[in-house]
């Protein structure tokens, strides 16, 4: 976890000198894979009871994971942005799927 919080300030202030506004709400996507269709399903269900938007995009390239992006809009302040990647994750964790960390663009 350590790792994905370093990743998180890392990322936000790529963010920043890229020039994105870090006050202004950003659609935050996060990435999930799972093995398995049910899993996929669990955690889709309890995303979407916590806030997400998910979208399914059925296997990854390879075909071996079921992959999906789980979205949501915040302000992306280094607290909130940890919270809710430890949400995803363990959400993803506890239907056994594989959390990939997030993404945004940039907006000012």
């Amino acid at each position: 976890m350590a790792d994905m919080i370093s990743s998180d300030a890392e990322t936000l202030r790529a963010l920043a000198e890229a020039g994105s506004d870090l006050t202004k709400p950003h659609l935050i996507d996060h990435w999930i894979f799972f093995q398995d269709e049910s899993g996929a399903r669990a955690a889709a269900k309890d995303l979407v009871a916590s806030g997400f938007f998910v979208v399914s995009l059925d296997r990854d390239p390879e075909g071996s994971e079921r992959r999906r992006l789980a979205r949501k809009e915040i302000v992306p302040r280094l607290e909130d942005v940890e919270k809710t990647s430890a949400l995803v994750e363990a959400l993803a964790r506890r239907n056994n799927g594989d959390y990939d960390g997030w993404e945004t663009q940039v907006s000012d």
